[in-house]
């Protein structure tokens, strides 16, 4: 009992900046829309419409990622230093050469978006932000491995407090940048993609200097910037399926908004006020997600199968307790917490009855969550994540569209869809987290997964 507490008390330290750290990164979109607000509405659905198309392309570069949490956990425990190091310099380059090719792909093709059938003013005023804020893919991705080594090498408040700093320098370039201020050309809309670009890029100069000059995280060992393909292939056959993973995931939801919308406009504005909400809770077990999968690997690298077990409880003890309490206070809230958003009662009746499925989904969400980080941190992420996005998009979709629409359960049905198809997840993954156990709980297993490679935990 003693060392389960303990290492509760290790997942909650190392996710709290974790968390706080993914609330000031959403905070980002939030200053880019407010601050162009005195423009016009034009300019508004112009920063909404650009940050919707870029978060969908940005998610896929953020899960590849991922592998500087596993592997720089797991070399850290393991002493090994250089390998750390070595995984850090892989992920730089994997993200780097991808936020490049992202914003080239884009800036080539950025005449597509007239295409979607958007207001033409609005349109027109997107198009160079999309293009500025998808070229900032590369500071903002690089930034993240370095966040990852730092949280992996058990400093998670060095890049927390870099993450801080970035929003007020957000506010101030878009400040000069969209008005035209200290001599700085009026760019309006433009100016707040650019104001984002260069925080991203300062908060990532940032957190680099920390981590090559900090004597605990300064990478070591000799020719660094070496790269072998290997590395590259194990860190690619982690980071691909989580960044598929995370792309169905976020491009459910997305589908979800387009089905709201086609019920009618009140139940589209009922499902963004329960998906905002959702979306702000979710970063708790979006953070705690990622501590348990450092933690995992920690455990991982020291051969520590009781270790394992220890954070897999904790984390999910942890989880579900959270997010069963959160659920009871949505739902005892149901008919308050719509009236923050909007004065319409249509909107607020429909939005009361999502949440009684908005919490109920919540459980099955934070519990999935813990499942797939656990597996991450033993490796095993293909057939988990290739059988979770084809649920979200094979099962949740259409048991949401059925029920909404076929059905005649309106807006409710989208969130009982969601509810189901997570639930699978949910029970999935615990499955596959207690068939990894059995298998490292015997001898000589922790050596076959590493000659393995890339390969599945489990046959």
């Amino acid at each position: 009992m003693q060392a389960s507490r303990t290492e509760l008390r290790s997942l909650l330290g190392l996710a709290l900046p974790i968390v706080a750290g993914n609330m000031a990164q959403m905070l980002i979109a939030l200053i880019d829309t407010v601050m162009v607000g005195p423009l016009g509405a034009d300019a508004t659905a112009a920063v909404g419409l650009s940050g919707a198309i870029a978060g969908i392309v940005l998610v896929f570069g953020f899960g590849l990622c991922v592998p500087v949490h596993v592997f720089v956990s797991a070399a850290h425990a393991a002493g090994e230093r250089e390998e750390a190091a070595r995984v850090l310099m892989h992920g730089l380059l994997i993200t780097a050469v991808f936020g490049v090719g992202l914003g080239t792909l884009v800036q080539c093709n950025i005449g597509l978006l007239d295409l979607i059938g958007q207001d033409e003013a609005v349109a027109k005023l997107a198009k160079p932000f999309v293009v500025l804020i998808i070229w900032s893919a590369a500071p903002a991705l690089m930034g993240a491995c370095l966040r990852n080594y730092c949280e992996a090498m058990g400093r998670p408040w060095i890049p927390f407090c870099t993450l801080a700093f970035m929003l007020p320098c957000t506010v101030f370039f878009n400040w000069i940048l969209i008005y035209g201020k200290f001599g700085a050309p009026q760019m309006g809309v433009a100016g707040a993609a650019v104001g984002t670009l260069l925080a991203r890029i300062v908060q990532m100069t940032l957190l680099a200097v920390f981590v090559f000059t900090a004597h605990s995280l300064r990478p070591v060992g000799r020719a660094l910037w070496r790269m072998r393909w290997e590395r590259f292939h194990r860190m690619l056959a982690v980071g691909i399926p989580s960044s598929i993973l995370i792309f169905a995931e976020a491009g459910a939801f997305s589908m979800m908004a387009i089905f709201a919308g086609m019920i009618s406009v009140q139940a589209q504005a009922a499902y963004q006020i329960c998906n905002a909400i959702g979306s702000l809770s979710f970063m708790v077990p979006l953070g705690f997600g990622m501590a348990t999968t450092i933690r995992v690997s920690h455990a991982f690298g020291l051969r520590d199968v009781a270790g394992i077990r220890r954070v897999m409880r904790s984390s999910y003890a942890f989880i579900t307790v959270f997010m069963g309490v959160y659920a009871v206070s949505l739902v005892s809230l149901r008919h308050i917490i719509p009236h923050w958003f909007t004065a319409d009662l249509a909107v607020i009746q429909i939005a009361s009855a999502c949440m009684i499925w908005t919490g109920l989904f919540a459980v099955s969400d934070g519990t999935q969550t813990v499942g797939i980080s656990v597996l991450r941190g033993l490796r095993d992420v293909k057939i988990p994540c290739a059988f979770a996005a084809c649920v979200y998009w094979f099962v949740a979709l259409p048991t949401g569209w059925g029920l909404a629409v076929n059905a005649g359960v309106g807006a409710p049905g989208l969130w009982m869809g969601l509810a189901v198809a997570l639930t699978i997840v949910t029970v999935f993954m615990f499955r596959r987290v207690r068939g990894n156990l059995r298998l490292y709980a015997r001898p000589g297993a922790f050596d076959a997964r590493d000659a393995a490679g890339d390969k599945s935990a489990l046959s």
